[in-house]
């Protein structure tokens, strides 16, 4: 995959499917090709034709050398018959117009070599080949459309035979965000989850996200702010008992809207029994589930300030028979403010890891000898990058000789004169920028991989890893915001930019 940029270390996400369809021609639903026969344009009696030729199969057993009865077909196309492979076409080509359609979806996002050319996916018969960048909502697009095509043609990707390829992925966001929370919501949408096992969840949670298993190693940094949005600080991680009572009170959505689903039916009937759903008091012999229901409701209620107000939300937030999960969410799991220094690290363009640390820098979760320090860790507090101060968030960013000359050599490649700020400072500047489109994603590829490598430096010299020059830090740099831009912006701006990276 090193042609389509997957062998960098660092590079935009994306991804490639290899899907692989289970018993292809096998598969094949009958009422699904006379379907679609006359929306090709064949007249009717072809289509007659054709549908008679294949539902009129009839098949034997062999056994002990001799054919015993026959048995009619069901579905499917005969191997063999030259008629098969024109026909499996025609329903592949039903999965590509599905798929040319997803690219209308604001969920879906181009993988970033197939952008120009509009590229999605490529079909050689039954092999399937699908384009997307390497975040959850484009992915969750394909996912949409193969189940759609596999509900109405019979046709199913093959799970032990498909495949999926990441670069430019954090491995273990994602995992968290699109795997184990996935399967998380099964349980969350369906019972409240006793406060041990939410804690246990946390924990390995915890442990995968920062890689450690003995549960010892030192963390600077709360999973109470890992699991607020991005735009305020934290990593957009779902906060598990928040997430739980989110989803019941979808549940609780359910039986306001009257939903003809049978547990809505025997709510009403059994537990309800005629009386308002909003008002109604948990009985003494009704299980724990629905009590637990109730007090989410009740707390909902509290949140909202009344119960008008609690109502009116409710109503508010669902739209075409879909609740905002998104909206009820920060009901349970609290309000934060809004940080202005984090929309530079929003960007698309920047490096997830180098966001990640920078993020982390700002809010001082970073383990600095001053953190060690206050723990309790008995050090010498020296900075080995310059060797004369004392280390710290501040410091390091960008203070030290060492880091204030990698951030003044930065600035100036961005064709900025002042002297560095602190780091948050910086961000700050950067969130007011008022450049061009480009030049902006430059200036913030810049600071982020700054952080990024100064960090990385700092590691490598406490534990005698190696040292590199300014001026070697200074090109790296360069290096990765030239191979972010050269996957998010034209050819003349790259030009551009490359040229103004030439002494």
């Amino acid at each position: 995959m090193n042609w389509f940029g997957y062998g960098r270390q660092n590079t935009s996400p994306r991804c490639v499917i290899k899907v692989d369809i289970k018993k292809a021609f096998d598969s094949v639903n009958w009422t699904f090709l006379q379907t679609i026969l006359p929306l090709f344009g064949f007249p009717d009696k072809f289509c007659n034709w054709i549908i008679t030729c294949i539902t009129s199969t009839r098949f034997s057993l062999n056994i002990n050398g001799s054919s015993v009865g026959y048995f009619e077909g069901r579905r499917g196309l005969r191997q063999g018959d030259p008629l098969s492979p024109l026909l499996f076409v025609l329903c592949m080509e039903v999965l590509s117009r599905i798929l040319r359609k997803m690219q209308e979806s604001h969920n879906f996002s181009y993988h970033p070599k197939c952008c120009r050319l509009g590229l999605t996916h490529l079909i050689f018969a039954d092999d399937l080949l699908v384009f997307a960048r390497g975040d959850y909502p484009s992915i969750k697009a394909v996912e949409s459309c193969l189940h759609s095509f596999a509900e109405y043609s019979g046709l199913q990707p093959n799970p032990s035979k498909t495949n999926i390829y990441f670069g430019g992925v954090h491995p273990q966001v994602r995992f968290l965000n699109s795997v184990i929370f996935g399967i998380e919501n099964f349980w969350c949408a369906s019972f409240i989850l006793p406060k041990g096992v939410i804690q246990e969840m946390d924990r390995l949670c915890r442990q995968f996200l920062w890689n450690y298993q003995t549960g010892r190693k030192m963390i600077f940094f709360a999973w109470s702010k890992v699991c607020r949005a991005r735009q305020q600080g934290g990593f957009d991680i779902r906060e598990i008992l928040s997430w739980n009572k989110t989803l019941l009170m979808k549940l609780f959505w359910k039986i306001t809207k009257g939903t003809q689903s049978v547990w809505v039916l025997w709510c009403n009937k059994y537990l309800i029994q005629g009386n308002d759903c909003w008002t109604v008091a948990p009985g003494q012999a009704t299980s724990t589930i629905w009590k637990a229901l109730l007090h989410t409701r009740d707390e909902f209620i509290s949140q909202a300030g009344s119960l008008s107000n609690a109502q009116n939300l409710l109503r508010d937030w669902s739209s075409a028979g879909k609740l905002m999960l998104h909206k009820i969410y920060p009901m349970f799991h609290g309000r934060h403010p809004t940080l202005q220094w984090t929309r530079p690290l929003m960007d698309p363009v920047v490096m997830p890891r180098h966001a990640v640390i920078t993020r982390m820098a700002v809010q001082n979760g970073l383990p600095t000898v001053d953190n060690l320090i206050r723990r309790g860790m008995v050090m010498v507090n020296r900075c080995v990058l310059c060797l004369a101060d004392m280390e710290s968030i501040r410091h390091l960013f960008f203070t030290c000789p060492y880091s204030h000359d990698v951030m003044q050599r930065v600035l100036l490649w961005l064709g900025l004169t002042r002297r560095p700020l602190c780091l948050r400072q910086e961000l700050l500047k950067l969130s007011r920028y008022k450049g061009k489109g480009w030049r902006k994603k430059w200036a913030r590829c810049c600071i982020a991989a700054a952080v990024y490598l100064i960090w990385q430096q700092r590691n490598w010299r406490l534990f005698d890893r190696g040292s590199r020059s300014v001026e070697h830090l200074v090109n790296q740099i360069k290096y990765f915001v030239s191979i972010r831009l050269y996957a998010n912006v034209s050819d003349s701006l790259l030009e551009e930019i490359v040229a103004q990276m030439i002494p």
